[in-house]
C-alpha cells in the first residue's frame, strides 16, 4: 500500500515537472549547468537578443551564450583561471544603442601572477590585454584594444569606466565622458555607474558601512551624498533623479521603503511599496520616452501560499499609480527571487530558475508579456 502511494506521488511530481517544462519549453536556456543557475547572469540587448553568462557553482567552467528569439545563436565556453576574478576570464557584453553590442574579453600574456592585498591573494591583471570585439560566426573579430584598468560593465552591461590619469573616463553608448575629479583610492572602489540623463551619471563608491554617490554632470561633479550600504539597487526616475530601497530584501512581508532623490541629490520623499502578506523585491526600472512615466519592476512571493509572481508598477511624477501588471510564474519552480530586466526598446525579460536544484527543470528566460496575468493584485500599493 505504502509503495503504491509512493509511486503515485513520484508520478504526480513528474507530471508537474513536465507541465512546467512544457509551458516554458520555447524559452528554456539550453546551455550551461542548470544546477548552478542561481549564479548565472543575463544581459538583454533588445527584444530579440540576449547574452547569458552561465557559471558553474562548484567548478570553473563557464558558457557565454547568445540567444536570438529564444534560440541558441552562438556560444563560447571555457574554464576560469580564478573564480574570484570572473570579469578577467569571462567575456562580457558592452551594450550600445539600437541593439548593437561588443564583447569585452581578455588575452593573457605569460604566467598567472598574484599579489597580496590586505592579506588576500589577488590575481594580478598586469599581464592581461583587454579588447572590445564583434562576435561573429568565426569568434571575436575587429578587435579594439581597451585600457587595462577598467570597471564594469555596469547598468545592465551598458557602461564601463576606466582610469584616465587623472580621474576616469565613462564609456556609455559609444560616447566618452571625462571626469578628472576622483581620486585613485576612490575609483578602486567603484561598484556601479548609473546614467540619469544625457551625460549625467551616478558613480557608486563602496565604503565600509556606507555607500557614496557622486553625481557627474557633463564631466563635473554636481553633488556627493551617502546612502545606506544595504540599498541594493539604483532606479532612475526619468527626471534626473532616482529611487533606491533603504534596506536589503527581507524574507518577511515588511514594506519596501523606496527613498527618492531629486535631480539635485536631495531626498525629497519616501514611499512604501506594500502588499498583503507577500515578500516584495524591486530589481529594475524603465522610463517611457514618449510619456515620461517610470515603471518599476520586481517580484512578489509567498512560499507558504505558493505565490510566485513578477510585477510592473507604472507611476507618474507625483507617485500616483498609473498601472499595475502582475504576472504569475508556474509554482513548480518555487522561484521566489525571479529577476526582471528591461532594455531601452521597452522589452522586458524574466529569468526563472528552479531554486532547490531538482533535476529536469532548465532555467527560463521569457518575455514578461508571455507570462500568465494574475487575477490577484496581492494588495500591492504605494503609500
Amino acid at each position: 500500500m505504502k509503495k503504491g502511494v509512493l509511486v503515485r506521488l513520484i508520478a504526480i511530481m513528474m507530471i508537474l515537472c513536465f507541465s512546467a517544462s512544457a509551458e516554458y519549453k520555447d524559452y528554456e536556456l539550453t546551455v550551461g549547468d542548470a544546477s548552478s543557475a542561481l549564479t548565472w547572469s543575463f544581459y538583454p540587448i533588445d527584444a530579440h537578443n540576449v547574452v547569458v553568462i552561465a557559471r558553474s557553482l562548484y567548478g570553473q567552467d563557464w558558457h557565454v551564450s547568445w540567444y536570438r528569439d529564444s534560440e541558441l545563436f552562438r556560444d563560447i565556453s571555457g574554464k576560469s583561471e580564478n573564480k574570484l576574478v570572473e570579469s578577467i576570464d569571462i567575456p562580457l557584453p558592452l551594450i550600445g544603442k539600437d541593439g548593437s553590442f561588443a564583447m569585452l574579453h581578455s588575452v593573457r600574456d605569460g604566467e598567472l601572477k598574484y599579489t597580496e592585498t590586505n592579506g588576500q591573494r589577488v590575481l594580478d591583471a598586469s599581464n592581461y590585454k583587454f579588447y572590445l570585439a564583434q562576435w561573429t560566426e568565426h569568434g571575436f573579430d575587429q578587435e579594439k584594444p581597451l585600457k587595462e584598468s577598467w570597471y564594469g560593465p555596469f547598468f545592465g552591461g551598458t557602461v564601463i569606466c576606466y582610469d584616465a590619469n587623472p580621474g576616469i573616463t565613462i564609456l556609455y553608448h559609444g560616447k566618452e565622458t571625462q571626469f578628472p575629479a576622483i581620486s585613485e583610492d576612490l575609483r578602486k572602489h567603484i561598484n556601479n555607474c548609473v546614467p540619469l540623463a544625457d551625460e549625467v551619471f551616478l558613480i557608486r563608491i563602496n565604503q565600509p558601512g556606507k555607500e557614496r554617490l557622486i553625481c557627474i554632470d557633463h564631466g563635473r561633479e554636481k553633488y556627493q551624498i551617502e546612502i545606506p550600504a544595504e540599498a541594493y539597487s539604483i532606479l532612475p526616475d526619468g527626471h534626473g533623479g532616482f529611487f533606491c530601497p533603504d534596506n536589503r530584501p527581507t524574507e518577511d512581508s515588511s514594506p519596501v521603503i523606496l527613498m527618492h532623490y531629486n535631480k539635485d541629490g536631495k531626498m525629497d520623499r519616501t514611499v512604501s511599496l506594500i502588499g498583503s502578506k507577500v515578500v516584495i523585491t524591486v530589481t529594475d526600472s524603465h522610463i517611457d520616452s514618449r510619456s515620461g512615466l517610470c515603471t518599476v519592476y520586481g517580484s512578489v512571493a509567498s512560499a507558504s501560499r505558493k505565490i510566485y509572481s513578477v510585477f510592473a508598477l507604472t507611476i507618474d511624477g507625483e507617485m500616483n499609480i498609473c498601472d499595475l501588471d502582475i504576472r504569475n510564474i508556474d509554482p513548480v519552480y518555487r522561484d521566489n527571487i525571479p529577476m526582471v530586466k528591461t532594455v531601452p526598446d521597452g522589452a522586458v525579460y524574466v529569468f526563472i530558475c528552479e531554486c532547490e536544484g531538482r533535476k529536469g527543470l532548465r532555467p527560463v528566460l521569457i518575455p514578461l508579456s508571455m507570462l500568465e496575468k494574475s487575477k490577484d493584485d496581492y494588495g500591492m500599493t504605494l503609500q
